[in-house]
Parts: structure tokens; C-alpha cells; sequence
């Protein structure tokens, strides 16, 4: 979480919020956040070269960057997604 906050220049308890679902990055934030973790922004809508995939892919593939990143076990990560 550190790592994170220091890559974003944000302090580790908006990160911990945004982990634990208590508030969600404002969308310049996800982009940079996507940066961090090495995905693009294909990678964060769940799209990649034209195929789509599935919810279930795309959360895995989601918890094992988060967790590369906060070098933590992939089983430690949480998923919030929130759809407006």
C-alpha cells in the first residue's frame, strides 16, 4: 500500500479507503493508478485487442497486478467495482 501511495503521491489512507471501498479514486486517479499497475485503459474495462473478458478474468488478472504491486498474495486483494 506504501508503494502505491508513493507511485500516486497520495498518502497510504486513500489508498486504504480505496481498497477497502470506503471511497473511490476520481477517474485522472484510475487512469494513474492503471499506470502504476502497467494496464491500459483497454485493460481497465475489461477489453484488450478487440476481445472482451469476462468479469471473472478481469478480476483475477486485476487482484494478481494489485497484488505484484503491494507485493501481498493475490488471496489478500479485494475487488470493488462501482458502475455509474
Amino acid at each position: 500500500m506504501t508503494s502505491l501511495a508513493n507511485i500516486l503521491g497520495v498518502s497510504t489512507s486513500a489508498v486504504s479507503n480505496w481498497e477497502a471501498g470506503k471511497m473511490t479514486p476520481r477517474p485522472h486517479m484510475q487512469a494513474k493508478i492503471a499506470q502504476a499497475l502497467g494496464l491500459s485503459s483497454a485493460g481497465t474495462t475489461g477489453q484488450s485487442n478487440g476481445n472482451s473478458t469476462s468479469f471473472s478474468e478481469a478480476e483475477a488478472r486485476a487482484k494478481a497486478d494489485f497484488a505484484a504491486v503491494l507485493k501481498v498474495p493475490a488471496a489478500r486483494v479485494k475487488i470493488a467495482v462501482t458502475v455509474e
